[in-house]
Parts: structure tokens; C-alpha cells; sequence
């Protein structure tokens, strides 16, 4: 799990690479982190977050079996291939 908490965003580029190899992310709903932090690839929290929050959260992902573990990364990772891979997008445009 990749856990980035900005108050200020633009693109989080580290957000795209942890998702590029399937890790998923917890972020903070600032800038645009929404587009990338979603139900597929992790939890989007408010920007003025209780740090039990965030703890709940990695709780609730570390309980998961280990197969809806790896189900849950190739989701992430399907993800990136679908919205941010350069050899998929450049495809469409």
C-alpha cells in the first residue's frame, strides 16, 4: 500500500508509478488525486483526515486473503494500463 497525504496536488506522479506496478495507494481528495485514488485502485480520503482513518484503512486492506490481495493489484494495475500506460493511450489519440 502507497500512502500519500498531501494537502497539495497537482498529478501525483508518485501515486501513477506505485499504481503502474499494481500498489495500491491511499491519497488525500486534493488537486487530482481523484483521478488517479479510486474504488480500483485504493481509498480516497478527505483532505482534512483523523490519522485513524488511514490506520482503519490499511487495516482493512492487510485482513483481505491473500488472493483478493492479488485480484485487488492486477485491478490496479489494469488501471494504469487502461489511463495512463503510453502504449495503450497513444493508441486512442
Amino acid at each position: 500500500m502507497f500512502v500519500n497525504v498531501s494537502e497539495i496536488e497537482g498529478i501525483p506522479v508518485s501515486i501513477m508509478e506505485a499504481i503502474s506496478f499494481g500498489i495500491p495507494c491511499i491519497g488525500t481528495n486534493v488537486g487530482g488525486v481523484s483521478e488517479i485514488v479510486n474504488e480500483q485502485t485504493g481509498f480516497l480520503i478527505d483532505k482534512n483526515f483523523e490519522p485513524n482513518e488511514v490506520a482503519e484503512l490499511l487495516s482493512k486492506y492487510l485482513s483481505k486473503l491473500p488472493l483478493e490481495k492479488n485480484e485487488f493489484r492486477l485491478g490496479v494495475k489494469l488501471f494504469w494500463k487502461e489511463n495512463y500506460d503510453a502504449s495503450t493511450i497513444t493508441k486512442i489519440y
